[in-house]
């Protein structure tokens, strides 16, 4: 053994036990982790800058992208993956549908930048005919 690894074991009734060097054990307390609610994972989300929370905007692009790939390569596909552009603007749909709903249930005073981007785009001209 080197002096920089430890080893730990699990026993029968759960509890961890680090093996010292000489061979002894000793009982290692691990303090469990606290549960989170969502109001606590979406603040951490928010607090960490690599881990920005993805917006409307990622997702049109992203299905943008999907969509420029599917042409690209669709030559070479089966049929089994004739839906995929349907798929995706389902996608988009529920997800608006989603971010409307929960936009007028939470008030102005939430997010108004994206209350403002809704209005910029009428329904009537996203709706599929």
């Amino acid at each position: 053994m080197s002096k920089t690894s430890t080893f730990v074991r699990m026993q029968s009734d759960g509890t961890l036990v680090r093996i010292k060097p000489d061979g002894t054990e000793e009982t290692v307390m691990v303090t469990p982790p606290t549960p989170l609610g969502d109001e606590a994972i979406t603040a951490a989300a928010c607090r960490d800058p690599d881990a920005q929370p993805l917006i409307e905007a990622d997702l049109v692009r992203m299905v943008q992208v999907s969509l420029v790939g599917y042409a690209v390569g669709g030559a070479f596909l089966n049929l089994a993956y004739y839906d995929v552009p349907y798929n995706l603007l389902a996608a988009l749909v529920v997800t608006r549908t989603l971010l409307e709903k929960h936009l007028r249930s939470a008030g102005p005073a939430v997010a108004p930048g994206a209350q403002q981007a809704l209005q910029t785009v009428p329904r009537s001209q996203t709706s599929v005919r």
